[in-house]
């Protein structure tokens, strides 16, 4: 949350210019605002194995809460790109936060609490906006849309003041249990666009361990709601590795997605079901920080790689397309977002031996990486595949993110529990 952070920031950015002031000095000063964290402030004390023995000082870093969202408007005139982008809209942020708790989910976490735009003003600003940009699709942003109080006003309101032209709603990601008849009926009043929305995992017990609060029911009934009204293509998210994992949670992918490609066609016109457009994206699992599953081992590669085939062994073929991460890729992640102030020099020395658009599929260069992590003494597997104790210090330890460590670690323990 830096819309108010990055004006006393800023502030003393200029004073710093003007008055040649050294930036030792500087960087203390900017350390006293909420949200501003210094590296250089803090050093980290390692036992023999690699763990942290302490963090000095251990005052923490507490982050930066936008408490009103309507102190700052929508971007109501936004730099048009001269090529075409992959999201080609307008982008309205209409809520921050989620109050729905999935235990793999950092952003859930950290966005902390749930605040919402009022939805009076928003019609104004999402109306001008459009104007100003000339975009015929508009996005409603948030991590639960669906769960905006206001959102079929929000919908009727934008589309009522764009009435004469074909204006397509569409949403980031869909809660599956929030998706209805009249939200899908709000929505067909423009073009139709594909849906999205993410079941995480295919079997009921690996969702209740992720707090995934959706039945298989509600899904089928939310595919049934979607493609009964018209619409040809949706786009699901699942995710392998999570604690606990076994082969009939891998299995039960494949066969809720045949489930959903029944329950589509079965939806749709006969004369339109040759048009059915399933796209399946599945990710690795990433133990993320300030989640309570941090303390989380990914799984290795060669597990991931393993589950993968089984995946694509048994998913139909039929109007579906499935797209999957790399597990060496999605090791390199996990040891970045859980690494120490060791990793900055990881970093570098990758850069160095030519890492660079790595997210690229055909440039990453995973020898570089471990290049670089040999050199500095480090081992990925120490980030990713080995499990954390809720006693251990944690790289991050130093930052408050407003959601207490006793609380992760309760939920975390609540996820253990549903495994035995």
């Amino acid at each position: 949350d830096g819309e108010e952070v990055i004006i006393p920031i800023l502030e003393r950015v200029g004073a710093y210019k003007a008055g040649n002031r050294g930036k030792d000095g500087f960087l203390k000063q900017i350390s006293s605002i909420d949200g501003v964290y210094i590296p250089s402030a803090y050093k980290f004390y390692y036992f023999g194995d690699g763990r942290i023995k302490k963090i000095d000082p251990p005052a923490k870093v507490k982050k930066a809460i936008l408490a009103d969202l309507d102190s700052f408007e929508v971007v109501k005139s936004p730099v048009i790109p001269n090529i075409k982008p992959v999201h080609d809209r307008f982008a309205v942020e209409i809520m921050r936060g989620c109050a729905r708790g999935c235990r793999f989910c950092q952003a859930g976490f950290i966005y902390r609490p749930v605040r919402q735009r009022k939805v009076g003003p928003l019609i104004d600003q999402c109306s001008e906006g459009l104007k100003n940009t000339g975009y015929d699709e508009i996005s409603f942003l948030s991590l639960s849309s669906a769960d905006y109080r206001d959102l079929n006003r929000l919908v009727e309101g934008v589309l009522e003041k764009s009435r004469g032209e074909r204006l397509s709603i569409s949403f980031p990601s869909l809660r599956l249990d929030s998706f209805n008849i009249s939200l899908a009926e709000l929505i067909q009043g423009g073009r139709k666009t594909g849906l999205t929305f993410a079941p995480e995992a295919g079997s009921q017990r690996m969702r209740d361990i992720i707090s995934k609060n959706i039945t298989e029911s509600q899904i089928l009934d939310c595919i049934s709601i979607a493609f009964g009204r018209g619409w040809e293509k949706v786009k699901l998210y699942f995710m392998i590795g999570f604690p606990g994992e076994n082969q009939d949670d891998i299995l039960a992918i494949p066969q809720l997605v045949e489930r959903i490609a029944d329950i589509a066609r079965a939806s749709m016109p006969p004369r339109k079901r040759r048009r059915l457009n399933i796209n399946i994206n599945i990710n690795v699992f990433n133990p993320k920080p300030f989640t309570p599953f941090q303390w989380a081992a990914q799984d290795r590669v060669e597990v991931l790689e393993q589950k993968f085939k089984i995946i694509l062994e048994n998913i139909p073929k039929r109007s579906i397309k499935v797209t999957w991460s790399q597990p060496e890729k999605s090791q390199l992640e996990c040891a970045l977002s859980k690494g120490d102030t060791r990793m900055c020099k990881v970093v570098e020395e990758a850069w160095q031996r030519g890492a660079k658009f790595d997210n690229w599929t055909d440039i990453f260069d995973l020898e570089a990486w471990k290049q670089a992590f040999s050199s500095q003494g480090l081992e990925p597997g120490f980030y990713t595949t080995r499990g954390y104790s809720p006693e251990e210090i944690l790289p991050w330890d130093n930052i408050d993110i407003g959601v207490s460590k006793k609380f992760l670690i309760s939920q975390y323990n609540k996820a253990i529990g549903l495994l035995k």
